[in-house]
């Protein structure tokens, strides 16, 4: 370049950090406390790093301390995954809380199982009604889980209870429209 000799590995090594998008990168670490998982998002406008440490597992009854590593590490990267996710798309997503997701996500799973396995139906519409309910204590704005816990009654025949919650989830939607949509308004001709 203008008569200067440039190493071919340099200059695309340079060049594709320059223009390098976000990059993330996971790690590992053993702390007093056992494993912890981190993750880190960098370039492109992103700095945000997630951690998750054994404190951060919700013991089951009876189990406390007392899974398995692979168990609780699995437990672990779930919920990494979880908060990574939520973290950059809550927007398109509806809710900033990452457990919201996590069963609202296991909840529709659940949902869309029942409509393939018509053998198991009722216990998958119960299982998914319950991780509705549960995102929705969890996030109590999150429209999509209320949506879908109306569709969960209407398909169960519960067209009373459908009905109520779809009138409350065009309500909030009225009044307050998910971050990240614009309010739209109907403009007349004369």
């Amino acid at each position: 370049i203008w008569g200067l000799k440039i190493p071919l590995d340099w200059a695309t090594t340079t060049l594709s950090a320059l223009v390098r998008g976000p990059q993330i990168k996971g790690s590992v670490q053993m702390t007093s406390d056992g494993l912890m998982f981190e993750a880190s998002l960098a370039g492109g406008g992103f700095d945000q790093t997630w951690r998750v440490t054994p404190a951060d597992i919700e013991a089951g009854p009876g189990d406390a301390n007392g899974k398995p590593d692979v168990a609780k590490a699995d437990l672990m990267i779930r919920q990494l995954a979880y908060r990574i996710f939520t973290h950059l798309s809550q927007d398109e997503v509806g809710t900033s809380s990452w457990r919201a997701t996590q069963h609202f996500t296991e909840a529709l799973r659940a949902f869309r199982e029942s409509k393939r396995d018509r053998s198991k139906r009722s216990f998958l519409l119960q299982q998914a009604e319950r991780g509705f309910f549960q995102a929705h204590r969890y996030d109590n704005r999150f429209s999509r889980s209320r949506y879908n816990l109306g569709a969960i009654f209407y398909t169960q025949g519960q067209y009373d209870a459908a009905y109520e919650v779809f009138k409350r989830v065009i309500t909030d939607a009225a009044s307050s429209p998910p971050s990240g949509v614009k309010r739209r308004t109907a403009h007349r001709r004369s």
